[in-house]
């Protein structure tokens, strides 16, 4: 059922056929038939049945957030063997269009689809413990069951200041600062009263502590940014391995620059170009990472390749040879990657794709 609707939201001509069969039918009962011998009813039903082929339009209206395909899949998070990523859809009304996200939970080993569910004004994954995550929203923070997709905790400043006394008499404002890319991460939100206090709001226990808290991530020997791999020594020191470099032609075309001369002077695929080029992902265990470029400057045909440390490029697909597309698929875009075990996810548009990151075989592909 739910496919079935997605289908209908995302195909105006669909919408369109239905509304004129509907409107059809419902003016020749409407307008050719009096089933009741008293005026009012009569006109009660032919108003029912004139209304009725615009209700897919009203319908339409308020609940195509909750059914039709996606189209671009800004955030993905891993939790255990599970998918969680956020799609958007462009909403709007009289007033201008807006942005609104849905939480999709699929099986990260299979890209089956676990569940689907719409969360107003969230924006952002945010951390997670066992199996309960943190959504970030505009105006608070959603706490979320994964398993059943369910709303445990709406935390707004109304909820916490009911919630604990030590806030009763109001908060002057609230942090949550995600700190990514450093050695640990908060896990409390802190709130400043309006008593010129500090507290720290820990969301999964519902607590309210004096001090922060902070958990501290494993260590990684390797790392990358969207221009460069780079690993860290005992003593933390960053050395990289190889890096993007802007060529002198152009400020759009890059070449790979490995920083072992050895390498860097066999290394054939150092001699190539590459259009807008960005890291996606590193694999250590593999001795490789991945890297995304365009055919063409206006981004719309990426293409992947996988690189060994050595300097050989392991393979090569192009979106083109994915297949990754259909009638409600224009210009899809591969928004955002996320590594899990030897894989790699990513989407293109509203389609998720896994693919082993050592052979370049793709494992599972899901339309959501």
């Amino acid at each position: 059922m739910q496919n079935m609707l997605d289908h209908l939201f995302s195909s105006s001509w669909m919408m369109m056929t239905i509304f004129f069969v509907v409107l059809i039918i419902s003016s020749i009962i409407a307008y050719g038939t009096n089933f009741f011998k008293n005026k009012i009813f009569n006109w009660i039903y032919k108003a029912i049945f004139i209304v009725l082929p615009f209700s897919p339009v009203i319908l339409g209206i308020f609940i195509p957030i909750n059914y039709g395909f996606s189209y671009e899949i800004p955030v993905m998070k891993i939790i255990d063997d599970k998918l969680c990523l956020l799609d958007k859809k462009e909403v709007g009304d009289d007033s201008g269009d807006w942005e609104e996200y849905r939480l999709h939970i699929l099986n990260a080993t299979t890209g089956e689809k676990l569940s689907r569910q719409f969360y107003k004004d969230i924006y952002d994954i945010g951390i997670s413990h066992g199996d309960t995550l943190l959504l970030y929203s505009f105006w608070d923070f959603k706490l979320v069951d994964i398993n059943s997709n369910k709303l445990i905790r709406e935390i707004n400043k109304e909820y916490l200041k009911n919630r604990f006394s030590e806030l009763s008499l109001g908060i002057e404002n609230w942090n949550y600062s995600r700190n990514k890319g450093e050695a640990s991460h908060e896990l409390t939100i802190s709130i400043t009263t309006k008593t010129a206090k500090t507290y720290y709001y820990e969301p999964f226990s519902d607590k309210l502590l004096t001090s922060e808290l902070r958990q501290n991530l494993q260590p990684l020997s390797y790392g990358f940014s969207n221009d460069a791999v780079f690993w860290r020594d005992i003593k933390n020191k960053q050395e990289r391995i190889v890096s993007l470099e802007y060529s002198k032609e152009s400020n759009k075309i890059k070449h790979l620059k490995f920083e072992s001369v050895a390498i860097a002077n066999y290394s054939e695929i150092s001699k190539a170009e590459f259009l807008e080029a960005e890291i996606l992902e590193v694999f250590p265990d593999q001795k490789l990472f991945i890297m995304v470029s365009y055919e063409t400057t206006d981004k719309l045909n990426f293409v992947l390749d996988a690189i060994g440390f050595d300097g050989n490029r392991k393979w090569n697909i192009k979106q083109s040879e994915l297949g990754l597309t259909d009638k409600y698929t224009k210009e899809p875009q591969l928004n955002t990657a996320i590594q899990y075990h030897e894989n790699l996810i990513f989407n293109c548009g509203g389609f998720i794709v896994s693919l082993n990151a050592n052979s370049g075989k793709i494992n599972w592909k899901q339309r959501v």
